[in-house]
């Protein structure tokens, strides 16, 4: 009975450093400045919210080393952006105020009637308008 039980055991360990290995160089290959650094920060990330070390050395596989991965490059983009120091505002942020009210430019009224004047005066207004344009 102890003999299997330690057999069970050895086979844990085997197993759990088989699939330590097999996650760390698919971390080396598909992480970006993949480290023993980042790892330190992403297990402290992972204790830091909740994971016991004994529940993170269950999950340590590939496919799932990547969630808390992207999730401590989450929260530390969050840190960053809420440490930048907040943009001065900038006129169009300050209090609006109401436009002016623009109007179009009044015509000046025309000083000739032509319904009213006769052929000639129509002929002479009309020649004094050209002569004016050229």
């Amino acid at each position: 009975m102890n003999n299997a039980k330690q057999r069970r055991i050895e086979t844990a360990k085997q197993e759990t450093a088989k699939r330590h290995a097999t996650t760390e160089a698919f971390a080396a290959k598909n992480i970006k400045g993949w480290d023993a650094n980042l790892h330190r920060q992403i297990v402290t990330w992972a204790s830091e919210n909740g994971f016991s070390d004994d529940r993170l050395k269950e999950a340590y596989t590939p496919e799932v080393y990547l969630v808390p991965h992207k999730a401590c490059q989450w929260d530390q983009s969050l840190k960053r952006q809420q440490s930048v120091a907040p943009l001065p505002k900038t006129q169009a942020q300050t209090a609006a105020k109401p436009t002016q009210t623009v109007s179009a430019k009044s015509s000046v009224a025309p000083s000739f009637d032509p319904e009213s004047a006769s052929t000639d005066d129509y002929a002479k207004n009309w020649a004094a308008r050209q002569a004016k344009r050229r």
